[in-house]
């Protein structure tokens, strides 16, 4: 069950991913399937990195904190990030601002980058969040790794050819996919699996 979890909230994360790489690709005026791969790449690869800060802020407070209650108390801050960024969600979902598409000159790999980096947030509560669903940290990267990269080249494919199309969409789905984690999180600390 925690393995299906861990893919749930790769893909709520990917849906936010998805949305932000549209939203930039909608801008270009040019953009070839080659960068589009490699702009996809690197997002995904800042937001992998994002998560093992997570992974690793963890598991440092795991190791360095013998005391339970420090550990439930970081758990349930997992839990209250995750659950932030459903109500962040829901709102963008439920007031959707307008977004001007105007091709304007491509972006550079360093402010592609700063964009991975502002948006990651998220990426870095699922490492919070993973950590107490899945001890098989390797198949959660992994997991990761490979939806955060296709919801990016995916996002920016759709973006450059359709668009910016169903935000709305895109937000509560991503809040629906979270808040089935969060709930799983939440049975998972109240009974002790």
């Amino acid at each position: 069950m925690a393995i299906g979890i861990v893919v749930i909230i790769a893909l709520g994360v990917g849906t936010h991913i998805f949305e932000i790489t549209m939203k930039a690709a909608a801008t270009q005026a040019s953009l070839s399937r080659k960068r589009m791969i490699v702009l996809g790449a690197v997002f995904g690869g800042i937001q992998m990195l994002l998560m093992l800060l997570g992974l690793f802020v963890t598991w440092i407070i795991e190791e360095t904190c013998e005391m339970n209650m420090v550990n439930h108390i970081y758990r349930y801050a997992a839990i209250l990030f995750l659950f932030i960024l459903i109500v962040k969600s829901l709102y963008e979902g439920i007031h959707i601002k307008e977004f001007l598409e105007c091709r304007a000159e491509p972006l550079s790999l360093n402010q592609w980058a700063m964009q991975a980096v502002r948006t990651g947030i998220e990426a870095s509560v699922v490492g919070m969040s993973i950590t107490y669903l899945n001890p098989d940290t390797l198949y959660d990267m992994v997991c990761v790794l490979c939806i955060s990269i296709l919801a990016a080249v995916g996002g920016l494919w759709y973006g450059y050819w359709s668009g910016v199309k169903g935000q709305r969409a895109l937000n509560l789905s991503g809040a629906v996919l979270l808040g089935v984690a969060g709930v799983y999180m939440i049975i998972r600390q109240g009974t002790g699996i």
